[in-house]
């Protein structure tokens, strides 16, 4: 380890950023970092110094030490501190680096999100060796360092911050992590015009930054979450912290601070503003909700303060109520009377919302519970049930059961293109390991795609809502396992086309050709956004049967009966075998070929497919 201090203390000094202390009390604030019981308030202390704290941090990353469980809590709050310090620590950020650049540090995320703090006031582009030879093959830990990455280069891109006018239109663009920048510069200009720019931008909690999905892990978006809540709500403080407004900055201060003993000051404070808590209902119930008591019960009690509008929140009130304990409990089931009184009523909507989950969680269990066919089918024809299914996936992977591919495809069909395309694109990469984000990414191992996943996959891909006219071109997609799903959807839909005589004669014909001839083992499927990956599997035999499963009602030409029956023979639907049989039956002289294969098919274990078989050849005997 380089030695940090002498450097630190040369570069301190040269800058006249260092001051006598006034006393060695910070001595013991470093030594309580990390320490469970005493660390937040040593942390606050520490960040109360301001810039005169710099000289004992940078002593403390000369220590650095990540070896045990007690030396790594004490460096994650040594950062945690520096991180909070911000702008005022903006010295220290190579330093840090070189402690993420130990051989297998285990605290990546930790340093390079301490590293994102600091920008752009650190002004240090060099971030790539630290992702390339300290990144941990963890996927928990890289998905958490990869997010920290991205909000380095983000904080980056805003350099020029000293005019409201150009801080305005850049938070206006509200890109992930560059607007935290924005609102700390907002903060430290201290124009009293940003403090209605911020308050609107935290009350629009429908509109996501852009780039906050832009990182994948095996085709799945990873949703970011930058720090512009913390940093905002600060700021809203900063400039007015007794303006009604500023509510909404306390309610995120509160939801997002990492000092606990904060986010319970800010509660406090906002109480100090009334019926304004009615600005931040929605982060009120989502403290109300968390496990937190203390919490639970400060922020009840806003809500209390709030008037009316809280009970838009009625049902989840009750329902805090009666799954609650102790103080919080009695204070939201008091709460709920009183919004009852003011002529408050649950929302129909919030009730059947709830009905609606309570069954989704039922059938969802019934899943690891060897569910019978009735439970199977309630499954795969419920909407609802997609997010659930689609989960289980993203968790499982290629270990995913078959079972539960057969529902996403069943109940993928239920739901709207995008849905299905989106999940589509993850089968692609369901073996190995893939990150990816717009100016990095990381692939590790590899295995073969199993029938299941290209089926499901194939699945996805197409509309069960197709016009006979499209499936006859899906046919003739350069995947096989589309032209087997576009057959099938033909096989469960004969009267769509059979009846007409506009699609009939090109559908007949293009079933008969996949029924009949090869079909391409190499294609290509998607792997992540713009990208594929060429597959090489063959597919012939299962496009046909399913393309000769279309036909069973139709009558075929005597040159491809031989074919045809080959090839319907093999399908599990003993029916459309018996209904094929029937109906291939040809006129004109007998065909010793189609008499070799029915032969054949007459010794079928099958008895009514034998027996089809015979009856088969008995007429073309009689000819």
């Amino acid at each position: 380890m380089i030695a940090l201090v002498r450097n630190l203390q040369a570069a301190l000094i040269a800058s006249a950023l260092l001051s006598p202390l006034p006393c060695q009390e910070y001595v013991r604030w470093l030594q309580d970092l990390g320490d469970e019981q005493k660390s937040e308030a040593a942390e606050r202390a520490l960040v109360a110094m301001g810039p005169k704290a710099i000289r004992p941090l940078g002593e403390q990353l000369d220590k650095w030490d990540t070896s045990s469980k007690r030396e790594r809590a004490r460096c994650i709050a040594l950062l945690r501190v520096i991180a909070l310090l911000g702008e005022d620590a903006a010295l220290l950020a190579s330093y840090i680096k070189q402690c993420g650049m130990e051989k297998s540090c285990p605290l990546v995320p930790e340093v390079a999100d301490t590293l994102a703090t600091l920008e752009p006031y650190a002004g240090d582009d060099a971030w790539h060796e630290l992702f390339h030879q300290s990144i941990s093959p963890i996927d928990d830990v890289k998905g958490r360092a990869m997010r920290a990455f991205i909000r380095i280069v983000s904080r980056q891109r805003v350099q020029q911050r000293d005019s409201l006018a150009v801080l305005k239109v850049e938070l206006e663009r509200d890109r992930f992590g560059s607007r935290e920048v924005v609102a700390e510069a907002m903060a430290k200009l201290g124009d009293s015009g940003a403090i209605d720019l911020l308050h609107q931008r935290l009350l629009d909690r429908e509109t996501q930054p852009k780039e906050a999905d832009q990182l994948l892990h095996n085709g799945w978006v990873v949703p970011m979450v930058d720090e512009f809540g913390l940093r905002a709500g600060n700021a809203l403080i900063a400039l007015a912290p007794s303006d009604p407004r500023a509510a909404i900055g306390y309610a995120n201060r509160a939801l997002h601070h990492p000092h606990r003993s904060m986010r319970i000051e800010a509660l406090r404070q906002m109480a100090q503003l009334g019926p304004a808590a009615c600005d931040a209902i929605p982060e009120l119930m989502r403290i109300a909700s968390r496990d937190d008591a203390a919490l639970a019960l400060e922020a009840l009690k806003l809500l209390g303060m709030a008037g009316k509008d809280v009970g838009e929140h009625l049902v989840a009130i009750d329902s805090l109520a009666t799954n609650g304990k102790g103080p919080a409990a009695r204070v939201a089931k008091g709460l709920a009377a009183r919004l009852r009184a003011m002529g408050c009523t649950p929302k129909a909507g919030d009730l059947e919302a709830q009905a609606l989950q309570a069954k989704l969680a039922e059938l969802d269990k019934a899943l690891d519970d060897s569910p019978d066919t009735a439970v199977l089918e309630q499954i795969a024809t419920t909407k609802g049930m997609w997010p659930r299914l689609t989960e289980r996936f993203r968790k499982g992977r290629a270990n995913t059961p078959d079972m539960v591919f057969e529902l996403i495809a069943r109940v993928g069909w239920l739901c709207s293109e995008k849905e299905r395309i989106s999940v589509r694109r993850c089968f692609g990469l369901v073996t190995g390991e893939y990150w990816s984000a717009s100016m990095m990414s990381s692939a590790t191992g590899s295995a073969r795609m199993s029938d299941i996943h290209y089926t499901t996959h194939a699945r996805l891909g197409v509309n069960p809502a197709s016009t006979p006219d499209e499936l006859v071109k899906l046919l003739a997609d350069e995947n096989p396992f589309i032209r087997e799903v576009a057959a099938q959807l033909l096989a469960s839909n004969v009267g769509a086309w059979a009846k007409s005589s506009n699609d009939y004669e090109a559908v007949h014909e293009a079933l008969l050709d996949a029924a009949t001839t090869k079909h391409p083992k190499k294609f290509n499927i998607e792997s992540g956004r713009n990208q594929t990956n060429e597959q090489n599997k063959q597919r012939t035999r299962q496009v046909q049967i399913a393309a000769a499963e279309a036909l069973a009602s139709c009558t075929v030409p005597n040159a491809k009966a031989v074919k045809l029956l080959k090839a319907v023979v093999q399908s599990a639907n003993e029916d459309l075998v018996v209904k094929a049989i029937e109906n291939w039956i040809l006129s004109g002289p007998e065909d010793q070929a189609v008499v070799a294969k029915l032969t054949d098919i007459a010794t079928d274990e099958r008895e009514s497919v034998a027996k089809a078989a015979k009856a088969a050849l008995a007429l073309l005997q009689a000819k």
